[in-house]
């Protein structure tokens, strides 16, 4: 007889969010009838995802413990994509002109602007191109030697906070559909930035899976960020090694026009409350608060007796 197993916080993240949009697309999806690929998916992963948590037993052997603690971050990319078709789930046009004013104000004139003035620099626009192409390996980089070495509660924590960051930032992408600088002006770059080959990488990345819009917030940035600071707190040394790259991904993001600045900001400032809300909620949600209490009162029992 199979028993049932504990979820962790990770798995209600995912089956929260795929309800949501479920919800979410059935009161707003107007006609619903443009819907149906969106509903069928959020509906097929919040099942998978159930019956993955209850009856995958990690304890079984790696293999097994890989499908369960992992899939999240194969899961990501899936998620993403499905936003392509949710960008106008609110609003029937792109509000880039709103970012674009307040950053005029702010600035005085909107940054990737700017940057186009001092455009080419192709030696800078290689490096933090390089950077931006960092971010694509990551996940996968930062998880897996995590799963390798054993270190199963960090990687558990980590993905409580990742998943925080991509859900929060996808349902923001229809909540504020955004662009980015690259489509909204396009028509007054003076310089092109489509030269070296890390750009070159980028490109062809994002013209094989990226879709249009999911600028707001800079979902890269963040989850980059909140990576980078799970490796500050266990692995100080590869902090310092990765940093630049998490430098170079951030400028990245509006030097090659794929955000404006304000992304990138709010990113951040999504990343730390995941990171904030992982720390705050994550023993006392994913059933550890409870084991470490009867563990306390067990050891106080013992020492009375």
């Amino acid at each position: 007889m199979i028993t049932p197993r504990p979820w962790y916080l990770f798995d209600r993240l995912v089956v929260g969010y795929c309800l949501l949009m479920i919800l979410v697309i059935a009161i707003f999806g107007r006609p619903l009838g443009e819907y149906v690929d969106e509903l069928i998916f959020y509906v097929i992963m919040a099942v998978v995802v159930t019956l993955i948590a209850t009856f995958v037993d990690e304890r079984r052997n790696r293999a097994w413990a890989l499908l369960r603690l992992a899939y999240p971050v194969l899961g990501f990319i899936f998620f993403y994509t499905m936003t392509g078709g949710l960008m106008q789930l609110f609003f029937p046009t792109w509000l880039d002109y709103q970012v674009i004013a307040f950053e005029r104000w702010l600035l005085g004139e909107e940054l990737t602007l700017i940057v186009d003035r001092i455009l080419p620099q192709p030696l800078i626009t290689e490096i933090v191109m390089a950077g931006y192409f960092g971010y694509y390996p990551m996940l996968p980089g930062f998880f897996l030697p995590l799963f390798l070495l054993r270190h199963d509660e960090i990687m558990k924590r980590a993905l409580t906070a990742v998943a925080t960051m991509f859900f929060c930032s996808y349902f923001l992408f229809s909540l504020y559909p955004i662009q980015g600088p690259r489509w909204e002006l396009v028509d007054l770059y003076q310089n092109q930035v489509d030269d070296g080959f890390f750009r070159s990488l980028v490109m062809w990345v994002q013209a094989e899976g990226a879709v249009r819009g999911g600028a707001m917030p800079s979902s890269h940035t963040g989850v980059a960020l909140v990576m980078w600071v799970y490796l500050w707190r266990h692995f100080r040394t590869w902090a310092w090694a990765t940093l630049p790259i998490l430098v170079t991904l951030s400028i990245g993001t509006f030097w090659g026009r794929y955000h404006y600045v304000t992304d990138v900001v709010v990113g951040v400032l999504i990343a730390m409350l995941a990171i904030w809300i992982t720390d705050r909620f994550y023993d006392r949600l994913s059933g550890r608060y409870k084991e470490e209490q009867a563990e306390t009162a067990t050891a106080a029992v013992a020492a009375k007796g």
